[in-house]
């Protein structure tokens, strides 16, 4: 043990704790997330034990907070990677077995500037409207905000606005130009900055922009024809619209003897065109109004005030049929469109039957069913409008009238006649104009015998062989042809062979003088009958079965015949004996049923038989 010495007198003396600063309370700040010291120096007899405290509540010593004592009476509290929640007022409190002594901190957590909303690179700004420019930052303290345009600081005036919201741990900067001008263009940023730090958003060009409009649109027009027409508009657009001028849809050039005008302090255009005219220059004005950011156009009526005047006549003369229709037309132009009034011989026409095509300015009438009577004569139309009116010129319509020919002699188309007998054939021809008559015989050209207006006749008094024929009149005119035919068949009178003077007929037929053959059978049948059985030789295998069916009934009995033949027709060409052409030999009968064989005609749809016959009624002549 220690033992003080006895001969001397000590005395100890305790002082208390004491902060040495002149403060015994500060603020201090850091930046989130960093690291910082907060310290405090005392003095005092005995030596103080330094306790920290925050928001009045101890401080463990960890990772985070650590406390170090300095032998001059320093105690330093240090905090490692600082948080929101390091925030507070930190007390050193300093104690001896005197008393104690404590100092305050106040630390506040800084944390930096951060762009949540950026400025887009690109802005469209409308001109003579609003223009927002908008940044959201966070951080603590409040960031402050100064606004550029390129270089230089925006300062606000009437026309600029600047705006701070606080939205929860966000603040909204807002910069707003209301009435954009073309000068406001460029480059706009943003310098955001704290204690903790300085920031600058991105760069947003603004382009000052704006679609054509009409200030003051066009109005329609009505002009008289060979005035000058004007149209004046007023426009608006950044950049300044490019304007073009439309006529029906075809654009307007200057050297088309258009004026266009254009005044950039007021943007006031005109459009001048002089000397209008109605077919040239009447319909739909367009005025459209273009730049990079839109289009824009209006359309308006000119209408030309023009008297009436026909470009298409009516023809001079017009010719029509009976029953047929009838159109006139014209083609004429005015405005208003003009009212039209048909004539008839200088007297109104009322009729449903009058009709307007405005697609192609075209007047028509139609004169249904034209008859003579009712409707040839003269057709005229006047047009009027407010402006004046036009007489067009007369056609003069011809009804005309389709051929008629009416057979008066013979009443039938086809004459049997004796030589020696009179043929005659009369006809009446009408129709307007008047017909052209011809008379044929087979194909050739004969004179009537007389002619009288509209009957023709053709007599001859002493008919021969020679004069049987086809007979044909062909009435023409320009509306119609029609025909007619008269057969004229002439019979020869022939005669009977003398007893003796032939062998006698097996049909115990009278025989013919000329031929023998049996002449007790007359035909009935037309010409052109007679020639086809009379070439009967030359048939082919239908002739034979027509002849054969009974189909023609051409021959009968004439009186006093004494044939023993039945009345059938089939049996007077032919008989039903026949041989076979691979039988060379020749079979003969009496003069009325010979057979012969003719090696140059064959039959396959005979088993290769061949028929060959000779008639057995007398075929000389027509009788």
């Amino acid at each position: 043990m220690y033992m003080l010495p006895t001969d001397k007198v000590y005395a100890f003396i305790l002082v208390l704790p004491k902060v040495e600063a002149q403060n015994s309370e500060k603020d201090q700040s850091c930046i989130l997330g960093e690291d910082t010291q907060i310290s405090w120096k005392f003095s005092g007899i005995e030596k103080p034990q330094v306790t920290w405290f925050l928001n009045d509540q101890p401080i463990p010593t960890n990772d985070r907070f650590q406390v170090t004592e300095i032998d001059d009476g320093t105690s330093e509290l240090s905090i490692h990677q600082a948080e929101l929640a390091d925030q507070g007022i930190y007390t050193a409190m300093a104690t001896n077995s005197v008393g104690k002594a404590e100092a305050k901190i106040t630390l506040s957590i800084i944390i930096k500037p951060m762009i949540t909303v950026n400025l887009d690179g690109s802005l469209q700004a409308i001109k003579e409207e609003t223009m927002t420019l908008k940044i959201v930052a966070s951080g603590t303290p409040k960031p402050d905000i100064v606004w550029m345009k390129g270089n230089n600081e925006i300062k606000p005036n009437d026309r600029v606005h600047k705006t701070t919201e606080d939205h929860d741990d966000n603040y909204i900067y807002t910069l707003v130009i209301s009435h954009v001008e073309p000068e406001d263009q460029g480059e706009y940023s943003a310098k955001i900055f704290n204690i903790g730090e300085s920031l600058v958003s991105n760069k947003c060009k603004v382009t000052v922009s704006k679609p054509p409009i009409f200030v003051v649109k066009p109005t329609a027009l009505t002009v008289k024809q060979d005035e000058k027409a004007c149209l004046k508009i007023q426009i608006d657009g950044y950049p300044t619209p490019k304007i073009i001028w439309l006529l029906n849809g075809k654009q307007l050039k200057a050297e088309e003897g258009v004026q266009m005008q254009f005044n950039p302090v007021t943007n006031e255009a005109m459009l001048v065109i002089e000397n209008v005219d109605l077919e040239q220059h009447a319909g739909s004005i367009t005025c459209r109004l273009e730049n990079e950011y839109g289009n824009e156009e209006e359309r308006v009526k000119l209408e030309i005030l023009a008297a009436p005047t026909i470009t298409a006549r009516l023809p001079q003369q017009r010719e029509t049929v009976t029953g047929q229709d009838v159109t006139l037309k014209v083609v004429a132009k005015g405005s208003p469109r003009p009212s039209a009034q048909w004539f008839f011989n200088d007297q109104p026409i009322v009729s449903e039957n009058l009709s307007v095509n405005e697609a192609n300015n075209e007047y028509q009438l139609v004169i249904k069913r034209a008859t003579i009577e009712k409707n040839e004569g003269a057709y005229r139309i006047v047009l009027k409008n407010d402006v004046g009116e036009v007489h067009s010129n007369s056609c003069v319509v011809t009804v005309l009238e389709p051929v008629k020919l009416k057979q008066v002699v013979p009443t039938s188309n086809e004459a049997q006649l004796k030589c020696g007998e009179t043929f005659e054939i009369t006809v009446d021809v009408s129709g307007k104009e008047i017909p052209e008559v011809r008379l044929m015989k087979d194909g050739e050209a004969m004179q009537f015998t007389n002619v009288e207006t509209t009957r023709y006749k053709f007599v001859v008094a002493n008919v021969q062989l020679q004069h049987q024929g086809v007979y044909m009149m062909i009435a023409k005119n320009k509306t119609s042809t029609e025909e007619m035919t008269v057969t004229l068949n002439v019979t020869v009178p022939g005669e009977f062979a003398a007893p003796g003077t032939c062998n006698e007929l097996r049909c115990k037929g009278r025989p013919c003088a000329k031929c023998h053959k049996c002449r007790d059978w007359q035909f009935t049948g037309n010409h052109d009958q007679w020639n086809w059985v009379r070439n009967f030789n030359n048939w082919k295998n239908e002739d034979w079965k027509r002849w054969s069916g009974g189909d023609y009934k051409l021959f009968i009995k004439r009186d006093g015949a004494t044939c023993l033949l039945y009345d059938r027709d089939y049996y007077l060409l032919y008989d039903r004996d026949y041989y076979r052409d691979r039988d060379y030999y020749l079979l003969r009968y009496d003069d009325d049923y010979d057979y012969y064989r003719r090696y140059d005609r064959y039959d396959y749809d005979r088993d290769d038989r061949h028929r060959y016959y000779l008639y057995h009624v007398c075929l000389c002549d027509l009788h």
